[in-house]
């Protein structure tokens, strides 16, 4: 039989990697003072994550944080040193801390969330078939396309409102409530939006029917002026 990932891992993986996305600049190198105002550090390509900024990305979405790092070990992109500990102990400058210690690597290959409720059943992709991405984006040589740059979040933007928008809610689950709102949100705005651009196909449409007319009042008022003049 075979089963898939609850939604609850699925939202998981996806909050982090819009996290690590969107807040690189914000990642110290190992080097720098562990009492930095970063969310955490980067070494290579493994991310330590402070625990207080793991408990932003989480909790504002209804998502226990530890439940949410124990679905990122079974999935193997969160790495401990132990079977106790969740957190793992890294080394910052000549201090030792604790973080949450993320595989880019693994995220970004976007490996099957597994769950240990469902050992021995085949687990399934994350994502549909569309090929890896990179996590992310290389730092290009030339100032970026303000543009080019709008588009690309905006479609990132509708990716994730439909990948939410088609999850299958468990009623049963203690995160129902949660992402329903969600949904009921995403509806509403995706709603708004398409009425407006529908509003300005109309308005088009009528400019449309309305400029053939206007030309030919135009022609007809310069043929009655040419008449008008003697020959």
């Amino acid at each position: 039989m075979l089963m898939r990932p609850s939604t609850d891992a699925r939202l998981t993986v996806e909050l982090l990697r819009a996290f690590l996305r969107w807040n690189e600049s914000r990642f110290a190198h190992p080097n720098a003072d562990p009492d930095s105002d970063s969310v955490g550090w980067r070494r290579g390509n493994e991310w330590w994550i402070k625990p207080p900024t793991w408990r932003s990305i989480f909790e504002p979405h209804g998502l226990d944080p530890v439940e949410a790092a124990r679905t990122l070990k079974d999935s193997g992109i969160l790495r401990v040193q132990d079977g106790q500990n969740l957190q793992a102990v890294v080394k910052v400058r000549d201090t030792r801390v604790r973080a949450y210690a993320i595989d880019g690597t693994a995220l970004a290959e976007r490996r099957p969330v597994t769950d240990k409720r469902y050992a021995g059943y085949e687990a399934v992709q994350l994502e549909t078939d569309r090929p890896p991405i990179s996590l992310i984006s290389a730092i290009p040589d030339s100032p970026p396309d303000l543009a080019a740059l709008l588009e690309a979040a905006s479609r990132l933007g509708l990716e994730k409102a439909i990948a939410i928008l088609t999850m299958q809610l468990d009623p049963e689950s203690r995160h129902f409530q949660t992402l329903l709102r969600a949904q009921t949100a995403l509806v509403s705005t995706a709603l708004t939006a398409q009425v407006k651009v529908d509003e300005v196909r109309l308005q088009s449409n009528r400019r449309d029917d309305v400029l053939p007319a206007l030309l030919a009042k135009i022609e007809a008022a310069l043929k009655e002026e040419r008449d008008a003049k003697p020959r």
